[in-house]
């Protein structure tokens, strides 16, 4: 038999959770409530875990027909790319620079002589386009947390070449990439704070 778990030991719903898992006969959840609970040796409920409530802002947006959600949601993910977009900037600012610099070196490679000065800035130009890549990988992943690449299957030979109204099925795999700015854990707006008693 699964030994009982210390009640000072189980501060947090992730522990009464493991402590449900290791099969702790005083831990446990009420369905009812969709409280966690821990009890003593005396089969009191000395701690109770209430986990938050929230809904993704994201749906409220879509789905809600009362303006007051709509409006706190609008807010709640105004403020996400805010801060998205003040991480971002920064890199934003070096992109440009770095770009305006190559158009330049481009500008000076196009009115050079051939020989080895117009040698140089080809190295030049190759040094900077590896930069700028980088710096635009950065950036991306500073503006798209979350990208992924996705197997789409059943793709339709239509989808492209629509005129050619082809039902068959494309004989290899698609990939699509998925790019996001934040993720469902990120976009939850609370309902009720979590509660510990």
């Amino acid at each position: 038999m699964a030994r009982a778990a210390k009640p000072k030991d189980i501060i947090s719903i992730e522990k009464a959770a493991l402590a449900i898992k290791a099969r702790a006969p005083n831990v446990g959840l009420d369905l009812e409530t969709g409280t966690f609970f821990v009890r003593d040796s005396k089969g009191h409920a000395v701690k109770t875990f209430q986990p938050a409530k929230g809904s993704d802002a994201a749906y409220v947006i879509n789905k809600t027909t009362r303006p007051e959600d709509l409006q706190a949601a609008g807010q709640y993910m105004l403020q996400q790319r805010t801060e998205i977009a003040k991480e971002a900037s920064q890199f934003e600012t070096l992109f440009t620079e770095k770009q305006e610099t190559l158009l330049q070196t481009i500008e000076m490679w196009r009115g050079a002589t051939p020989g080895a000065s117009r040698d140089t800035l080809s190295l030049q130009i190759g040094r900077i386009q590896m930069e700028l890549a980088n710096l635009e990988k950065t950036l991306r992943d500073k503006q798209y947390k979350y990208r992924e690449s996705l197997e789409v299957f059943d793709i339709k030979r239509r989808m492209y070449i629509p005129a050619s109204n082809d039902e068959r099925v494309v004989p290899h795999p698609v990939y699509k990439l998925n790019a996001t700015q934040t993720s469902v854990k990120h976009r939850v707006l609370p309902i009720k704070d979590a509660e510990v008693s």
